[in-house]
């Protein structure tokens, strides 16, 4: 009798040792099913930032920052559309970053410089 209980006990805890890795996996799977939003939001303030920066001459004043946030602007817009939103919104987010930059910094020089009617 004792031999049966304990040739059982490796058994059970087997088909526990299973369940617990089956449920694991089954959690896992379906959680890298799940969808990120379109970062429409992010695509927005992105190419308003790109607008303002472009309103005030920023690719002749700060042509580094301005061509930056171009660049990830069409990066991001290419994502976007590709609907690799994850990487979309990374790059919307250095789109509206730079372009914010290169404003500021068109901003400080043609104050400096006496321009104000900007």
């Amino acid at each position: 009798m004792i031999n049966n209980v304990s040739l059982a006990r490796p058994f059970v805890q087997w088909n526990l040792f299973k369940r617990i890795l089956l449920v694991f996996l089954a959690s896992v799977g379906f959680g890298g099913c799940a969808t990120i939003s379109a970062p429409v939001a992010e695509y927005n303030l992105a190419f308003a930032a790109l607008g303002a920066a472009r309103k005030v001459e920023a690719a002749r004043y700060a042509s580094g920052d301005f061509h930056r946030a171009e660049e990830a602007c069409r990066r991001g817009k290419i994502l976007f559309e590709a609907k690799t939103y994850g990487e979309a919104r990374l790059e919307l987010q250095k789109c509206q970053y730079y372009a914010e930059m290169a404003e500021t910094s068109t901003r400080v020089l043609r104050w400096k410089k006496g321009e104000h009617d900007f």
